[in-house]
């Protein structure tokens, strides 16, 4: 019990503040308490059957004597001794001078000398009271029931507290406004800061207590202010808050609420869509490109494997990979069909050479077709169409005076299905639709690249042009013989029993620059006349 107030304060930590002063109660009839002190246990009690609690509680009044002996009552007081816990007989004259035996209990009401008021606590009427919690009393002689003031903020000040920063708020899983009594434990889905203005980091100086204490101006959540917080903030979206600190939702997943307490916070990042520390939506940022994936719950872009084409919703939300099939190759993640001319034979192609040329003899188509796969995709066709190495959507179409060939060391089947190149027609010879064709007999090819049958024209008369002739002037007609325009052979002079009437009638259908012509091998008629002269031919006439 405090001697000045009376009054007995709980011995707890902070919970003072919650039972700041409890009223004293008399000890229970029949026992009595002779010294100070808050505990009931002090309480002894009265010896029964020979005294009664006193109404003070401070000790025993006696009625009688242990065993129940008589005594002269005009000679003899009854006494109770505190330190037997019996009762005695003294004379009835000494009994003003012992008392009662109370007399060393000191009360309110027999103060024989006053004290200054000590700092935490305020004295009003004589009496003196803590200073109460939330408030500090940092001088002596205090009047005032709120003492020099508040608690400073981001501190707690328990009864009697002598300074503005008695005790430190303890952890960022609490916080101590202004005037904090105790610290307040920070709200489930809330965080402390420090919210005091930077730079006000001066703090009152004490010889108890935190008498100074360095306030951080980096900001509310500095990790040095975590022990003086006060205040607290709802948690924003993006971040969830445990124990009084707020983190930031991790990468991969998104908060989109407030208050939240969970470290998976609202869920993953949708595909497609990657989400950094922080973020507050499934869809915070697009992947960014084809070349680029993002599956659920993505940090951060991933690349996409060399020879592997992406596939999403649009080009830059993209969330899976595949490897390109046979026929295309990939690059940046995305797929496109292998060249005209070129073929893919396996997956995971990267580069637009594929596997490789076409084949002669072969082509191999693409876009608007399908790829194509194997080296010999589809035969060249026929004799009019040629096909080199690396053909792409058509064959090449066979020159008009040119002739398929095949060069590719292939075995010929007599199908030219497999042509890979054209070569111009060589003499003697005339060319259709790729096919090189002897010059007809009677005719005659003296130059590369025909593709008339008439080849370079008739033979002409007095020579003869067999099959693929090139020159007819290296087949004249010998003597004794003749060839008319377009001969094939020259024919044999006819006998001279042939009558003159049937000579001179063949003579006189022949054209004129014809008779002129020596030497006579150009007709039958050669052969009865020699050369025809203009007297023979009046003759004749």
């Amino acid at each position: 019990m405090d001697v000045v107030t009376g009054r007995s304060p709980i011995s707890v930590d902070y919970g003072d503040y919650s039972f700041p002063v409890a009223q004293c109660a008399p000890c229970p009839v029949g026992t009595f308490k002779p010294g100070t002190g808050d505990d009931f246990e002090l309480c002894q009690p009265c010896p029964e059957y020979t005294t009664v609690s006193s109404s003070d509680r401070r000790s025993c009044t006696c009625f009688r004597l242990a065993g129940g002996d008589s005594f002269d009552a005009s000679i003899f007081a009854l006494y109770f001794d505190k330190a037997t816990l019996s009762c005695g007989l003294v004379p009835k004259s000494l009994v003003a001078s012992i008392g009662d035996g109370a007399d060393s209990n000191d009360s309110v009401y027999t103060r024989p000398e006053q004290f200054p008021c000590e700092r935490g606590y305020f004295c009003s009427g004589g009496v003196r009271s803590p200073c109460p919690a939330g408030y500090y009393g940092d001088a002596s002689l205090e009047t005032r029931s709120t003492c020099a003031g508040v608690c400073s903020s981001g501190f707690y000040c328990p009864l009697a507290s002598r300074n503005s920063t008695a005790r430190v708020c303890g952890d960022a899983n609490v916080f101590c406004p202004s005037g904090s009594a105790v610290p307040i434990p920070v709200w489930p889905g809330y965080y402390s800061v420090r919210l005091l203005p930077f730079g006000a980091d001066s703090l009152l100086v004490s010889d108890v207590g935190f008498e100074s204490y360095s306030v951080s101006s980096s900001g509310e959540q500095a990790p040095k202010n975590e022990d003086i917080r006060d205040g607290q903030r709802i948690c924003e979206p993006g971040s969830f808050c445990v124990d009084g600190k707020k983190h930031l939702c991790p990468a991969g997943r998104y908060g989109d609420k407030s208050s939240e307490t969970s470290s998976l916070c609202a869920g993953l990042c949708t595909r497609g869509y990657y989400c950094p520390k922080g973020s507050t939506s499934p869809t915070q940022r697009e992947c960014g490109a084809d070349g680029l994936i993002c599956r659920t719950g993505s940090p951060e872009p991933q690349l996409i494997q060399v020879g592997y084409y992406s596939i999403g919703i649009t080009n830059t939300t993209r969330f899976f990979q595949r490897p390109c099939e046979p026929g295309y190759f990939c690059i940046d993640g995305i797929k496109y069909q292998c060249p005209a001319g070129t073929f893919g034979a396996t997956s995971g192609l990267s580069t637009a050479a594929c596997s490789g040329l076409c084949a002669p003899g072969y082509f191999c188509p693409s876009y608007p077709s399908p790829p194509s796969i194997s080296r010999t995709q589809n035969e060249c066709g026929n004799s009019s169409v040629y096909c080199p190495e690396g053909t792409g959507n058509e064959p090449n179409s066979v020159t008009s005076g040119y002739y398929s060939v095949l060069t590719s060391g292939m075995a010929v089947d007599g199908r030219n299905a497999t042509q890979n190149d054209a070569k111009i027609c060589p003499k003697g010879f005339y060319c259709r639709q790729g096919i090189r064709i002897r010059c007809p007999e009677g005719t005659y090819g003296d130059v590369e690249g025909l593709s008339a049958a008439s080849c370079s024209g008739w033979c002409p008369a007095g020579y003869f042009c067999p099959f693929a002739t090139t020159d007819y002037r290296l087949n004249p007609c010998l003597p004794g013989t003749y060839a008319t325009k377009g001969a094939a052979v020259c024919m044999t002079s006819p006998s001279s029993s042939q009558s003159r009437a049937s000579v001179i009638k063949t003579f006189q259908v022949l054209p004129q620059e014809q008779v002129m012509k020596p030497p006579c091998t150009t007709h039958r008629e050669c052969c009865l006349f020699g050369k025809i002269t203009a007297r023979k031919q009046q003759y004749l006439d």
